[in-house]
């Protein structure tokens, strides 16, 4: 799974206005809709967080992914969104001891630390279960 949160997304809304904050949802969508396999899912998972799911693929290759699209966000040219925009993720790989709750919160623990880290990062989940 990874999650991905579009850095500073509030600061595009509020200088530029909701419907540039609405064209670059639509502009990020449309290039993780491009860069995942066809067997992938993505959801959009609030304001401006979004939700992957890649079946058949385990921690690596799933942080592969989240890397290749941070590279293809952060170099889009702003002709329809004035301003730079950075993206950052949490990859987390299903456990057998996850419930669909775990298994998110796990992915968006390491969003948060790729936010707190300097954001337009990747961090990966390294939990392991408690006994």
């Amino acid at each position: 799974m990874i999650t991905l949160d579009i850095d500073y997304f509030k600061l595009v809304n509020d200088e530029f206005a909701h419907d540039v904050g609405d064209i670059a949802l639509k502009v990020v969508a449309n290039t993780i809709k491009e860069s995942l396999r066809d067997i992938d899912h993505v959801c959009r998972y609030g304001g401006e967080e979004f939700l992957m799911l890649l079946p058949e693929s385990d921690k690596e290759a799933a942080k592969k992914t989240a890397e290749r699209l941070r590279e293809a966000v952060s170099g889009l040219p702003s002709t329809e969104v004035p301003a730079p925009i950075t993206i950052s993720l949490g990859v987390a790989s299903l456990k057998n001891w996850d419930t669909d709750l775990t298994f998110v919160k796990r992915a968006d623990k390491a969003l948060y630390r790729a936010k707190k880290g300097g954001r337009n990062r990747v961090e990966v989940d390294d939990e392991q279960a408690v006994v």
